[in-house]
């Protein structure tokens, strides 16, 4: 199926519109990315799939196209956890052709566990272990949004924003190995305000 303003929504979703349903209880398709390898031209979607926008387990799936979006794989399961919600997918290929999948932990509704990814090098055939690039489960919220950026030098940024008690920051985690890892010590923040209405 060939991407076409009929089966996709390019401002209000990165999933065609084909392969979605946001009718409670048939599954909801949603909050994820479409990126394609800058090397071999490989294009994935990844995204998440629950029964619900939020109240309910969401997991994370996978699509493949080899040939430009004309043609899709059925969809795969990419990661769930028992009691988890696993939603706000991010990330995306960088240049070295890894393939970087961000996502948040949210358990019962109520407590954010951590800012986990994955990887993987051979365009989803096979994933590293996953891996916390921010861990500090409690009453902060926290989650990764965009796509990963990358500075063709090993240096990556990928965004996510926090909120904990009245404060909102936005965040990234840098990786200076092409995106092998994400350490907890190269966070920064962009921004910071007690206001999430307010222009930095």
């Amino acid at each position: 199926m060939a991407l076409t303003p009929e089966n996709y929504w390019p401002l209000g979703s990165t999933i065609q519109k084909t392969f979605t349903n946001l009718n409670v209880g048939s599954g909801y398709e949603h909050f994820g990315f479409m990126s394609v390898n800058p090397i071999d031209g490989h294009l994935v979607m990844v995204y998440r799939k629950g029964t619900a926008y939020v109240g309910s387990i969401g997991s994370i799936y996978i699509r493949h196209s080899g040939d430009g979006g004309v043609n899709w794989s059925n969809e795969e399961l990419l990661l769930s956890e028992a009691n988890v919600d696993l939603r706000n997918i991010a990330g995306g290929y960088v240049s070295n052709g890894r393939l970087i999948v961000f996502y948040a932990r949210y358990q019962n509704s109520t407590t954010w566990l951590s800012v986990s990814y994955i990887t993987s090098t051979n365009n989803g055939d096979s994933w590293s272990s996953p891996q916390s690039a921010y861990n500090q489960p409690g009453n902060t919220a926290f989650s990764p949004y965009g796509h990963v950026v990358d500075f063709g030098t090993g240096l990556l940024y990928q965004t996510w924003y926090e909120v904990d008690g009245s404060t909102y920051l936005l965040r990234f985690s840098k990786s200076y190995d092409g995106g092998q890892s994400f350490p907890q010590q190269y966070i920064s923040t962009i921004y910071s305000s007690n206001n999430p209405f307010t222009e930095p």
